[in-house]
């Protein structure tokens, strides 16, 4: 599934026994178990992909273990729709932050922009992106996904802040558990497949708006181990979509974060939040994980037959992340 985004305008793309491999650009990284088991994070860059760069560097890495000895050059990160944070140490929001117009605030443990620098507006709008570098036991050579910065503008709002508050949602409250959630899930492909003989769960780079409105669908059956990308070509999906010739301004998406309650807020007068789009995926994610979760669990005959009658089926739409 690929929970799309808002800003810009992209549906989501939840099913139950197959995938969208209209939504799954470059390679796939394959491992066992879920995305709650947790795969090796690697690294962390900011990379400019266009013409346009508002640093003097068009890529700038090492910044998940800088200053930090004891992450090891590698991370055990979560991926988790119900969390709507990059969850990360906060040596490496630091990092990340020494790059960006924000400011840190310790009391809600995350940085908020600074709106009135030039850089935001430029950083917001251009064709930098937060890319993030993952191994596993399927890939020695890292493989990148990227999350363009307009993805990572959002906005607070009560009860956390009094006035709304743009921000980078990299989360240092962790308590040692460190988490991609919904503002990484904008641009990742996550798929799985529980059969007991397979246990096997995929992460992709997603692609941006510009695609074919029509879907490509193709069933997992019970022995697949592994989805395959489609033919879209990533770059090409923002052609138009971000600016790699002039600043502009862009405005921030107004979310509430509070991890209890949706994340939804107003933007350009219509209600939004993260992951939402034309098929109001917004919090499928949250649900979908705990399913296909709670699925390889319990792997009873009754679930697997679920799966079977439920095979390239739309996920249904809820309200809630349980």
């Amino acid at each position: 599934m690929h929970i799309g985004s808002v800003q810009p305008d992209l549906s989501g793309s939840p099913w139950f026994g197959g995938y969208d491999q209209n939504r799954v650009v470059g390679e796939v990284i394959s491992m066992n178990g879920g995305p709650r088991d947790g795969i090796t994070l690697q690294d962390i860059s900011i990379d400019v992909i266009g013409s346009k760069s508002p640093s003097k560097s068009n890529s700038i890495d090492g910044l998940l273990a800088k200053g930090n000895s004891s992450i090891g050059g590698r991370l055990k990160v979560l991926i988790d729709g119900c969390s709507p944070y990059l969850t990360l140490p906060k040596s490496t929001c630091d990092n990340i932050a020494a790059n960006l117009p924000v400011n840190y605030d310790k009391n809600l443990g995350l940085h908020l922009w600074d709106t009135k620098s030039d850089k935001y507006k430029e950083i917001i709008t251009t064709t930098s992106t937060l890319s993030f570098s993952f191994i596993s036991n399927s890939n020695t050579d890292p493989i990148k996904i990227r999350i363009p910065f307009m993805h990572l503008n959002l906005t607070l709002s009560k009860p956390l802040t009094d006035t709304p508050t743009p921000y980078f949602p990299c989360h240092t409250h962790g308590n040692g558990q460190y988490v991609l959630g919904r503002a990484f899930l904008q641009d990742a492909f996550v798929g799985a497949n529980w059969h007991p003989d397979v246990d096997t769960w995929w992460l992709a780079q997603a692609p941006g708006p510009n695609i074919q409105l029509t879907t490509n669908i193709v069933s997992i059956m019970k022995k697949d181990k592994t989805v395959s990308k489609g033919g879209n070509d990533w770059k090409a999906s923002w052609n138009g979509v971000w600016d790699d010739e002039e600043t502009a301004a862009n405005t921030p998406t107004k979310a509430n974060t509070n991890e209890e309650v949706d994340e939804t807020g107003m933007l350009g007068g219509t209600k939004a939040g993260i992951g939402i789009g034309a098929a109001a995926a917004v919090l499928e994610i949250g649900i979908g994980m705990f399913f296909i979760w709670r699925r390889r669990r319990s792997q009873t005959t009754d679930s697997q037959q679920r799966a079977r009658n439920l095979r390239l089926q739309p996920a249904i739409k809820d309200q809630s992340c349980v």
